[in-house]
């Protein structure tokens, strides 16, 4: 897929041949902002290649499309999308995939679902906006009241995009630990079967010694010491699930990869593996309940291949 870089557009194409305040006040008039969707046919009305994608999402920032200095900001960017027939997936309309997100996209004509790749990213003069007609389609947030029952497709994207940048990247020792302890299944199992009410999984990985670690946590050797939240919706029984992931690592018993005639716990494994977790770690919260700074200093999980570069292929 190419992706056209904002160094790729010369001078001419960014600076706007007509009065900027006139080209920014057509862009307003006709409703852009982050998140708008272009479709192929109109990017060809204007001369722009789609690049055999089906649809383009705005990404960058409402402030930004709206800047009054072309001079400073005379490009913007979209990330490529493609109609989804049979709706979205729950699976991935949270972020836990790092390539593909979905979302819905609503217009005057109703509705459509998009696959949103990551990969598939162009940069367009800013002034082009104001050649295109007013977008048909838009991914948009309910109001602020709805947040904790209802999905927010724009702050998903945009917390989706930004995770792509600033990911924090897990040792390997501690990765291929989480997979050969059968933990790996667990977190997956919840980013999948219980989608619907999980708004994230965060992971609190320190070192299990007396000393600090002061460097960097991907270089971190072991051995670990695992903490488990769930941040889950405001209506979500959060002792309930909190009950269920207890049970799932430190009850349930799995197949001894040292010895297939005996069975044993997760928690078990990830101990010989050098992760120590305890149930006091395993924590269920709501949306409201946890606040940014909290946040902050747990990592976000998400699916398997973006941890790190250690492969997970170990077997169930």
């Amino acid at each position: 897929m190419p992706v056209r870089q904002p160094s790729q557009i010369s001078s001419a194409e960014a600076t706007p041949t007509k009065d900027p305040a006139a080209i920014l006040a057509e862009i307003k008039g006709r409703g852009w902002w982050q998140g708008s969707v272009i479709s192929a046919a109109d990017l060809a009305l204007i001369g722009q290649s789609s690049d055999g994608v089906e649809f383009w999402v705005v990404v960058s920032q409402t402030c930004n499309l709206y800047n009054p200095f072309f001079d400073r900001v005379p490009v913007f960017e979209l990330v490529g999308a493609s109609r989804l027939l049979d709706g979205c997936s729950s699976a991935k309309t949270k972020g836990d995939d790092p390539r593909i997100l979905h979302v819905e996209a609503t217009g005057a004509n109703g509705v459509v679902s998009l696959a949103i790749d990551i990969q598939a990213r162009k940069w367009l003069p800013r002034a082009s906006l104001a050649e295109l007609s007013a977008p048909q389609y838009s991914v948009e947030d309910p109001p602020r009241a709805d947040w904790a029952t209802e999905p927010t497709w724009l702050d998903n994207l945009a917390g989706w995009l930004g995770r792509s940048y600033t990911r924090v990247a897990l040792p390997d020792e501690f990765n291929e630990g989480l997979s050969k302890s059968k933990l790996l299944k667990v977190l997956d199992e919840k980013v999948t079967k219980d989608k619907d009410g999980i708004y994230g999984i965060y992971l609190s990985v320190e070192r299990d010694s007396e000393e600090a670690w002061e460097d960097a946590l991907g270089l971190m050797p072991p051995p670990y010491n695992l903490g488990i939240t769930l941040i889950v919706k405001d209506d979500q029984p959060r002792a309930k699930l909190r009950e269920k992931l207890i049970k799932q690592i430190f009850k349930d018993e799995v197949e001894d990869p040292d010895n297939q005639s005996q069975k044993t716990t997760r928690a078990v494994l990830a101990q010989r593996c050098r992760i120590r977790i305890a149930e006091i770690g395993i924590e269920v919260r709501g949306m409201s309940d946890v606040n940014l700074g909290e946040l902050r200093q747990l990592i976000r999980y998400t699916m398997v291949d973006y941890l790190s570069t250690s492969s997970f292929a170990a077997p169930e």
